[in-house]
């Protein structure tokens, strides 16, 4: 990712593109929210995709450019408080915040290859917008949304549109999916898969740029001939005949490496971009427990296209010798740094280095000498890349594992998880504990929303398992379990709304939307104290309070004796609701003291220890307080009863 900065009077300019998230020196401190909602018209086999942008109050000035709106089977159907300043630019200079739609003809469109539209199912990879932004005091941070309006599924990317299957699971800090159209979810080993993309995501965090990847699988007959599959940014997409991953050579990890990888030039270096896609997804496949080292071996030692010089872009653009012959050089460069090394750097080193650029061959070259400490690599790269020549290649399994791991972890260990028991999902905390019945329920801010999952570890190695919650689309909270083989096992997780707003909350493949309101705060009445304070003595305190609002008031209200906080009252109210909650406070000073609690202050009269009789309960006389009660934390002292309440299970 690149970004500009540049003063601009006491404003920032910043310029990222979708997907990416744009720092600066200063910490974030407001989000600038990309929704992104998809949707299909099977009638005129269009994909409509609709923008919304909802801007923090620090940014200034918005522009959106969609550079494939200079190709054909893009239009922009509709646009709200955007001018449009060029065939690709909008602009936004205040106001509302703006949206902009955009039609999508899969039949005409040229962004991907495995577009389509038949009958009420398809499939599009999407306009991607570059924003950029002026704004005062931090810089905000890019938060991308996406949805599906009606069956289907979309992300930034890609939409899908029909009934499908999704799978997913959660990789460290990245969640991966597979999507599959419901006709060919009784021939796809989904499940496997998608323990292939969790394997992937594990190993290859040293090149994580995303916090999710989506892998859809298309049927055959809508994707190119010979062309198995496809990746752009964080989605890629496999034909339904080539989706199979029980061996080391599969396409799905192959579209998984150029994911991690992307692209690396054109000309000389035209070559690297498959050869690393061939090489790396053989790594992938071997290392999340897919084929033998013996077949690994085979299939990188590939001797077609041995005498083919790989810099020449005629030679790569009219054959596979960058996939047979680059994965097979690469196998060797890996194997070379490694032994140079003693094991302390690999390929990996040089791909992602930030000093050299990798599109410049001698660059290539020089930043393989750097990374290995190694001249005479360069001789060796001419010979081999630049030559018709391949390279031996060492029979080490030491050799040729991922960062972090070795050959003798990848066992294959399937997981099947299932939530329950019904009502899935339910709220605890602040004031209640209870099943969510309803399908769209509304929460208040501070509750946790959470369910109970049952994990069977169904394969025949031991293992571990992390199940996620996400929470629009992001990983919320994460449980690992580790199981052996047939164990099974039950854990819960949640997670804590702290700000209103509408979310989607999934976990496995069940899901909610949840809407999270601000409770009212509550209302302090009058204080009463029931005996004769006495300085450095515990003295109890009986606050009435009520709540006047239309909705639940929930707060924790400070104490505060002459201005210094001495105890507080948590509390929730249902509307309309009133009660005499109970604390105690001990006076640090003798004298007369000002009491505060919400809105209400009283003067107490504290007398010195050793002055002492008892007097009867004292009223302390109201007064206006010094504002309202702000509602700092969200705690409660009292559950209410709910009829037909049940306690679920929480760790």
């Amino acid at each position: 990712m690149s970004r500009g900065l540049q003063l601009v009077a006491l404003c920032c300019l910043c310029v990222v593109a979708l997907g990416l998230v744009a720092t600066g020196s200063a910490a974030a401190t407001s989000e600038l929210v990309v929704e992104t909602t998809g949707s299909y018209d099977a009638e005129t086999k269009t994909f409509t995709g609709t923008y919304e942008y909802d801007l923090p109050s620090n940014v200034r000035e918005l522009t959106v450019q969609f550079d494939e709106l200079g190709t054909d089977g893009i239009a922009v159907s509709d646009t709200a408080n955007l001018k449009q300043v060029d065939d690709t630019t909008f602009e936004w200079t205040g106001g509302s915040d703006p949206v902009i739609e955009l039609d999508v003809d899969p039949s005409r469109s040229q962004i991907g290859a495995g577009n389509y539209a038949d009958g009420e199912t398809g499939f599009i990879m999407t306009p991607s917008p570059r924003l950029s932004w002026t704004y005062t005091g931090s810089n905000p941070t890019v938060v991308n949304r996406a949805s599906f309006d009606g069956t289907g599924h979309a992300t930034t990317r890609a939409m899908y549109a029909g009934e499908h299957a999704h799978h997913t699971d959660a990789a460290g800090t990245m969640v991966a999916s597979v999507i599959v159209p419901a006709e060919l979810e009784s021939e796809i080993d989904a499940e496997a898969q998608l323990s292939q993309a969790t394997a992937a995501a594990e190993f290859a965090e040293w090149r994580l740029q995303h916090d999710r990847l989506t892998l859809y699988v298309l049927p055959g007959e809508h994707t190119p001939q010979r062309q198995g599959g496809q990746a752009i940014g964080n989605v890629a997409w496999v034909a339904s005949d080539s989706a199979a991953v029980d061996t080391v050579d599969n396409v799905p990890a192959h579209e998984l490496a150029h994911i991690f990888l992307g692209s690396f030039g054109d000309d000389e270096m035209l070559w690297l971009t498959e050869a690393t896609g061939e090489y790396y997804g053989y790594l992938i496949a071997l290392n999340s427990g897919q084929g033998t080292f013996d077949e690994f071996y085979d299939t990188v030692t590939d001797e077609r296209y041995e005498d083919a010089i790989l810099t020449d872009p005629a030679v790569v653009s009219q054959s596979t010798a960058d996939y047979q012959k680059g994965a097979h050089v690469l196998a060797g460069l890996d194997a070379a740094i490694r032994t140079e090394t003693d094991g302390e750097s690999t390929l990996l080193d040089v791909l992602t280095q930030e000093t050299y650029d990798l599109e410049d061959y001698d660059e290539f070259k020089a930043a393989v000498v750097d990374v290995s400490g190694e001249p005479a690599l360069a001789a060796w790269i001419d010979q081999y890349v630049d030559g018709e020549e391949t390279p031996a290649i060492p029979d080490d399994e030491s050799l040729f594992t991922l960062p972090g791991s070795t050959t003798d972890e990848f066992t294959k260990v399937g997981f099947a998880t299932e939530l329950g028991p019904s009502p899935q999902f339910s709220v605890s905390g602040l004031h209640r504990d209870l099943p969510l019945r309803d399908s769209e329920p509304t929460v208040w801010v501070g509750e946790r929303v959470s369910t109970t999952a049952t994990i069977e570890n169904v394969g025949s190695e031991d293992g571990a398992h992390t199940i996620p919650m996400l929470v629009d689309g992001h990983i919320a909270a994460t449980e690992t379990v580790h199981l052996e083989a047939g164990e099974t096992a039950t854990v819960t997780i949640g997670h804590n709304l702290t700000s209103s707003g509408t979310y989607e909350l999934a976990v496995a493949d069940e899901s909610i939307t949840v809407t999270a309101r601000d409770p009212a705060s509550p209302q302090v009445d009058s204080i009463t104290a029931d005996i004769d304070p006495v300085r450095g003595v515990e003295t109890p305190l009986e606050i009435p309070v009520s709540n006047p609002a239309n909705r639940t008031a929930i707060g924790t209200v400070p104490i505060e004796a002459d201005g210094e906080q001495v105890g507080e009252v948590r509390v929730a109210l249902e509307s309309g609701e009133q009660r005499t909650v109970r604390t105690e406070i001990v006076p640090p000073t003798a004298g007369e003291v000002t009491i505060t609690a919400g809105a209400v202050s009283a003067e107490l009269t504290v007398r010195e220890p050793d002055t002492g009789s008892d007097t009867p309960e004292q009223v302390l006389d109201s007064m206006p307080g010094f504002g309202g009660v702000t509602a700092s934390s969200v705690i409660v002292l009292v559950v209410l009863a709910f009829a037909g309440v049940h306690a679920v299970q929480r760790r």
